[in-house]
């Protein structure tokens, strides 16, 4: 499985390679285990960005995004 199929089950795609997941700490420790396991670590690159929870609610989109739903979960 490549990575991105993978990130749409769990998180929102922002942008063509870029998902927004909101998820708890454990969560997030799952995530990046099931992503280590079918990334290709010479071809592929993850970067994760924890921020806290207000931020979502501080953020500010321009043009055509959706507002992602973040009040509710994203983890499934």
């Amino acid at each position: 499985m490549q990575p991105c199929p993978h990130a749409e089950e769990i998180g929102y795609r922002v942008q063509k390679s870029v998902f927004e997941v909101v998820c708890n700490p454990s969560q997030r420790l799952g995530l990046e285990a099931n992503l280590r396991d079918i990334i290709d670590p010479d071809a592929d690159s993850i970067r994760i960005y924890q921020l806290d929870g207000g931020t979502f609610g501080q953020a500010r989109h321009l043009g055509a995004a959706v507002e992602p739903p973040h009040q509710g979960r994203l983890i499934v």
